[in-house]
This record gives structure tokens, sequence and C-alpha cells, in this order.
């Protein structure tokens, strides 16, 4: 009797695990990501104060999306390689920032546009960021 009450105990607590982190996505939110998205894969939401978050791998990369709860759109992150980036964002960083190395490169689009955000870091763990417009100059 011990081994069914501990066992329907682990089983309860699993399920409730599970329950608290699976959340309840509007149609209109999937449907957006979906026409947007449609070979998405590994999808996991979020919700954040209304705002749901669409986190998956498309076309090879990692993005998150973020919708209102109503489905619309509100900005698409994609993280790049160095590969991936503009040729003068890259030379902007050999010349500036030559003892830094690339630690985090983000492309974020919204409807005001396309921006790089860049994080280099040194070898005393110092980091930079750095914001680039969509052509590859620096703003910031």
């Amino acid at each position: 009797m011990k081994k069914i009450t501990s066992t329907f105990g682990l089983l309860l607590c699993a399920m409730v695990l599970m329950a608290a982190t699976t959340i309840d996505v509007p149609a209109k939110v999937k449907a957006a990501f979906m026409k947007m998205f449609p070979e998405a894969e590994e999808i996991e939401w979020t919700l954040d104060n209304k705002t749901y978050k669409a986190s998956c791998y498309n076309e090879g990369y990692y993005n998150e999306v973020l919708y209102t709860d109503d489905g619309q759109w509100i900005q698409t992150i994609t993280y790049l390689d160095e590969m991936e980036l503009p040729e003068s964002l890259i030379t902007y960083l050999e010349e500036k920032y030559s003892d830094y190395y690339l630690s985090e490169a983000r492309l974020e689009e919204n409807k005001e546009g396309k921006r790089y955000h860049i994080e280099l870091t040194n070898e005393e763990e110092e980091v930079k960021k750095i914001l680039f417009n969509e052509k590859g100059e620096a703003i910031k």
C-alpha cells in the first residue's frame, strides 16, 4: 500500500507541475504565429503580462516571437552566428573591439524596423553591448 500511495503522490506532483507550466494560448495568437512561421519546430509558449512569447527553431535559427493577447505581432528576435552579421558590422567590431569576442548576436525586428543587438566580452569578463541599425552601422 505504501508503494501505491508513494507512486500516486509522485504522479499527482508531476501532473500539478505539468499543469503549472502549460498555458492556454488563444487561437488568434497561434494562428498569427503559424502564418509567420509555418515551418517552426520545438515551439514553447510563455506568457508575461498579457504578452505571449513563442520560442522556437525556424529555418535553422532560434527565435523568440512576441504577440499581444489578441494576436498582434510585437517583435521577432532571431539569434545569429557571427557569419550571419553584415560585413560592415563585423569590420566595425574588429576595428574598435579587437580584444573582445562575440558572446551574443541577435536581430530584433518590429514595426519600426530591424536592429542588431551585439554583446561582446573580453578576457576580464567585461561586457559591452552595442546596437546597430539594419545596415550594420553602430547607433549606440
